[in-house]
């Protein structure tokens, strides 16, 4: 296929210093291109954007240097109008890069899905605007927490929130009873029965700036614990985790409460 090898040879010089095998995306280019009609198929493909995301996939540093001039530079101005600070842009463009560019445990790279068919810039805008609107609403999470859905919410985000939750809760659990004994009454006393740092470190025969950390070091161990559990029962990365805890992160004392009550 000539009209392929020339496409490949133009890419080339589109993105200066790009260490790409031409033959590779010469493959790479053809499984996209119907073989029977491949003039026509070719002029229906952004060439150049998928050439930079397969460059980007493996690696390329000249690739990813354009992929983050030319794409990722626009994601404040993608994500805009849900929230138009730079401290957020900069949040949402961190999602975007990593959605995009790492692969996760069960996921490959989110550039694997990028055909061609649309520009690049088109393509990291929906999904940019989807990261923008899942921050949006971690944010706000405290304030809609257990809230009955309103008029027009989001079905997406409802789902995710009673799907993680779930899986937070059997992964908090788990966590939970993997504490000590001694551990889970200390934060009985104080979470459920309400004792004070004073009346905690009095029972437990400790100074009070000594009971106090070790409420702080339990809470800590609880959390930290918890994140393993969803790790091993999500195949997800540490990152991907803390997204889904700040999902839910409003239940996880809640969730405590309830569960020291029942023992």
């Amino acid at each position: 296929m000539a009209d392929v090898e020339r496409t490949v040879a133009e890419c080339a010089l589109a993105i200066p210093g790009a260490r790409i095998d031409p033959g590779a995306f010469a493959d790479y280019l053809r499984s996209r291109v119907a073989e029977s009609d491949a003039e026509s198929a070719l002029a229906g493909v952004h060439a150049r954007d998928l050439f930079a995301a397969f460059g980007c996939l493996r690696g390329d540093a000249a690739c990813l240097r354009w992929f983050e001039k030319t794409v990722l530079s626009r994601v404040p101005d993608f994500v805009a109008r849900v929230d138009a600070s730079a401290s957020f842009a900069d949040e949402v463009t961190q999602e975007v890069r990593d959605e995009l560019l790492v692969a996760g445990r069960n996921r490959p790279a989110g550039l694997t899905g990028f055909s061609g068919a649309g520009e690049l810039g088109g393509f990291v805008r929906v999904v940019a605007v989807r990261a923008a609107l899942r921050l949006a609403n971690r944010r706000k999470e405290p304030q809609l927490q257990m809230a009955p859905s309103a008029a027009g919410a989001d079905p997406e985000l409802d789902y995710l929130k009673l799907r993680y939750r779930s899986e937070f809760e059997r992964a908090f659990r788990t966590a939970l009873a993997a504490l000590s004994t001694r551990d889970r009454l200390m934060l009985k006393l104080h979470s459920v029965d309400g004792l004070s740092i004073d009346k905690i470190a009095a029972a437990y025969q400790l100074h009070r700036s000594n009971a106090a950390r070790r409420l702080a070091r339990i809470r800590r161990l609880l959390r930290e614990q918890t994140m393993a559990e969803l790790q091993q029962r999500l195949g997800a990365s540490p990152r991907e985790v803390e997204s889904l805890l700040a999902l839910v992160r409003s239940q996880m004392w809640v969730s405590l409460r309830g569960a020291l009550q029942q023992r």
